[in-house]
């Protein structure tokens, strides 16, 4: 680790070997936040299980919806980025780009993923 990461509800979060944290770092493991091996979160990166259900705030109600977040092998994910609850990163050697919004799961390998919402922008060359 390199700085100051925080992490809620840690009995619902499991991690891999050889990963790498930024300064910044939040995870809100409220639904569970199971990360894989070889994996770089950089700086200010939020990991998001838990958040509020825009269905019971419309009508009124405050209501959280959680569900688990999966972050697979060999997986980094740029400064300020943020994944939202229920989503699955479960291709090897994805990149996803600085500051992106990750709202859907990515079953894809070897591609780099940005914006808000993430969507690929790149593949990768496999190298083996």
């Amino acid at each position: 680790m390199f700085g100051k990461i925080q992490i809620t509800n840690p009995a619902k979060f499991k991690i891999g070997s050889f990963c790498r944290f930024n300064d910044g770092v939040l995870f809100n493991s409220a639904g569970g936040i199971e990360i894989g091996d070889d994996v770089t979160i950089s700086s200010r990166c939020q990991l998001l299980s838990q958040g509020l259900d825009i269905d019971s705030w419309i009508n009124g109600e405050r209501k959280h919806k959680v569900n688990n977040i999966t972050i697979g092998n060999h997986v980094w994910i740029g400064a300020g980025a943020i994944i939202l609850p229920g989503v699955s990163i479960t291709g090897h050697h994805v990149v996803i780009g600085a500051g992106s919004v990750v709202t859907k799961s990515i079953t894809d390998s070897y591609c780099i993923y940005a914006g808000n919402p993430a969507k690929i922008i790149k593949k990768l060359k496999q190298i083996i």
